[in-house]
């Protein structure tokens, strides 16, 4: 039998790189693409359709994910999905004329998705399966630094590229940085293997027991308090960061200026937001990860907060948009290490991880529309988004205060073997 301490982990800024196929893909989406049809001259509704269909993926990858946790290794999974991601990022750069073929775009688009959502599934398992359980902080850090620092750094590259050189060197350079990245997934550390059947068990039988176990697994996860209490942390508006899909849309409010959004908002909101994560990758190794999230998601509210109470000018969208930006970049960090302590057990690490973010994922999309409701109330504009994403991260950290103060001292049924202790000391 091998030695366990002989075993090789990942270096956890390792997952900062392999994330970087997934936030080019996420990035041309996000910024890139509006940008060019806008340029083509569609309209604002017909590039939110775009945006809308592209983006589904993303919303239905947990009916697929179950396929990582099945068969092959997650690493060959990452590989697989990073060359479909590199494929159909390629071909969405130089297509022809979208703005007449918009449904065969639409389509490509789609694809780069599919690959995307695949691959940031994969790297999440991966980190779960092989980085060192005492760095696993630092590893998701880095993993969120790639996250959001390279959606807003590469889509900007992108548009930059597209007004200085022609569309095949555009692509030639997105798909060599997706390429180079991803081959950085060779560096990975040992990744346990899947369990395989019995000798002389058939196929398929063999099949549906793996699907039988991933599912058994994903429910003693989610019924133990661990897992339950960390839906609920999901589901509530702790950490949203919300305000984010919508800062661009108020900075005429704020008096800014086109080239301040785009720094703000573009390069180097990007590389604050990976810094904050990369710092909360550090802390939350040296404290309680479900304590993090909560006290550095009322940070990012409080920066709101000065936000809404500060003049309408310029500095104010700067400085409270990167401030924001800061903070959400740790509070994301908190959310992955959290998740991390929940889903590094058992055969079902990709599905379960994914659950966990798609309940995130909705509280994102419902905060996102409460915010901009927000800005009807009593006719407060701006003010009135920004002051409602701050009173609903608030709401959201008191909800959780409350459930944990109703089960202090109550002792928890015995957890099944791969669900961790929810308030596990990191």
């Amino acid at each position: 039998m091998p030695d366990p301490t002989s075993r090789r982990y990942t270096a956890p800024f390792l997952f900062g790189v392999i994330e970087l196929p997934f936030s080019a893909a996420v990035g041309m989406l996000q910024m890139a693409v509006p940008f060019w049809l806008a340029r083509q001259g569609l309209s604002i509704a017909e590039i939110g359709a775009v945006s809308a269909v592209g983006f589904m993926p993303h919303a239905w990858k947990f009916a697929w994910m179950p396929l990582l946790d099945t068969g092959m290794r997650r690493r060959t999974w990452f590989f697989i999905a990073t060359s479909i991601v590199a494929v159909f990022l390629g071909a969405v750069v130089l297509f022809p004329d979208p703005a007449h073929h918009l449904r065969t775009y639409t389509l490509l688009i789609v694809g780069a998705q599919v690959g995307a959502a695949t691959t940031s599934s994969a790297v999440d398992a991966l980190m779960a399966l092989t980085a060192d359980p005492a760095q696993r902080g630092r590893a998701a850090g880095f993993k969120m630094a790639g996250n959001v620092g390279g959606i807003s750094v590469l889509g900007a590259l992108l548009i930059w590229l597209n007004e200085w050189a022609t569309p095949t060197t555009v692509g030639l350079v997105i798909v060599a940085i997706t390429i180079a990245t991803a081959a950085c997934g060779l560096f990975l550390g040992d990744e346990p293997v899947i369990e395989s059947s019995a000798p002389g068990t058939h196929p398929l039988s063999a099949a549906v027991a793996r699907v039988q176990g991933i599912f058994v697994d994903l429910w003693s996860t989610v019924k133990s308090r661990a897992g339950w209490t960390g839906i609920v942390m999901c589901a509530a508006p702790v950490g949203a960061g919300a305000l984010v899909n919508l800062l661009t849309g108020i900075a005429h409010d704020y008096q800014a200026d086109a080239h301040l959004v785009e720094l703000v908002d573009g390069p180097v909101g990007g590389i604050l937001a990976a810094t904050g994560a990369i710092i909360g990758g550090f802390l939350i190794n040296r404290m309680n990860r479900r304590v993090a999230y909560c006290v550095f998601a009322g940070a990012t509210a409080c920066c709101a907060l000065a936000m809404a109470a500060s003049s309408m000018s310029p500095t104010t969208y700067a400085a409270g948009s990167l401030s924001y930006r800061f903070f959400n970049g740790i509070t994301m960090a908190a959310f992955a290490g959290m998740i991390l302590e929940m889903v590094a057990h058992g055969r079902a690490v990709a599905t379960t991880f994914t659950l966990f973010v798609a309940v995130s994922n909705q509280a994102i999309s419902v905060v996102t529309w409460l915010d901009g409701l927000g800005s009807k109330f009593n006719d407060m504009g701006a003010r009135g988004t920004v002051l409602t994403d701050a009173v609903l991260t608030f709401a959201g950290i008191a909800v959780v205060a409350l459930m944990m103060l109703f089960l202090r001292g109550r002792p928890a049924a015995a957890a099944p073997p791969h669900a961790p202790s929810a308030a596990a000391p990191r």
